[in-house]
């Protein structure tokens, strides 16, 4: 059966991990690369837990779920595919994710690491020149986009999946559904733009502009990273 490190085309033989000085909160988004393929890391660090996604530039994800350390973060991951522990290390200024399972035909200890560089916030643009420039569309993100969220609330971790469409006129329409114990629905409309290279929208009957984050075009995917530093991968339909 395929595990996490196979299906990321990694892992290799047990060695003796890097030391690295104690961690600070680790919450954000940051980026690296498994192999030759780019990834984006969300971590969000709360009073009693670390919980996090690893995605993978196609669509590949690994949920994580742990707990700080003296010297960073330790806990599990897990996928469609499989299950494996992880570990969290600071280092210069970015994290050393490491994740060990072990091979399902040899029963040896698999390893692979990644390192990870914190991601930029989102730059800020004052209404009055995004106004000015709100004709900026990228025609590359014309279409509709569906995508799924971790939202945090508290202790609470809320799953949503949204529609996010993008008209040639410069009008949106997004729905939401959020589900957790019970289900919530949301819809809003209005106008986006992509004025200096980050996604924003103005909902009907609004005055401000809210940016969603800069966007990455990548074949059939749209990647986002939020002025929190936070990232979210959305697919073409």
């Amino acid at each position: 059966m395929k595990r996490i490190l196979i299906a990321l085309g990694t892992g290799l033989a047990l060695g003796a991990p890097a030391a690295c000085p104690a961690a600070e909160s680790v919450s954000g988004t940051y980026r690296g690369t498994v192999g030759d393929k780019p990834v984006t890391v969300l971590l969000h660090d709360s009073a009693t837990e670390v919980t996090g996604r690893l995605t993978v530039e196609g669509g590949y994800t690994v949920l994580l779920k742990g707990k700080g350390t003296a010297g960073g973060v330790t806990g599990g991951a897990s996928s469609p595919l499989g299950v494996a522990t992880f570990e969290l290390r600071p280092i210069d200024g970015g994290l050393i994710l490491t994740l060990e399972e072990m091979a399902p035909v040899s029963g040896q200890t698999l390893r692979t690491q990644v390192r990870l560089s914190r991601a930029a916030a989102a730059p800020s643009l004052p209404d009055a020149a995004l106004d000015a420039t709100v004709a900026q569309r990228d025609p590359r993100l014309i279409g509709v986009w569906q995508g799924s969220r971790l939202h945090h609330a508290g202790d609470m971790v809320l799953h949503a999946s949204a529609v996010l469409e993008l008209h040639a006129d410069g009008s949106f329409a997004e729905k939401a559904h959020i589900t957790n114990e019970g289900s919530m629905s949301v819809a809003r409309r209005g106008q986006w733009s992509t004025a200096a290279g980050a996604l924003r929208i103005r909902p009907n009957g609004g005055r401000e502009w809210t940016a969603l984050g800069r966007y990455q075009v990548r074949d059939d995917a749209l990647v986002l990273i939020g002025a929190d530093g936070e990232s979210e991968v959305w697919r073409r339909r």
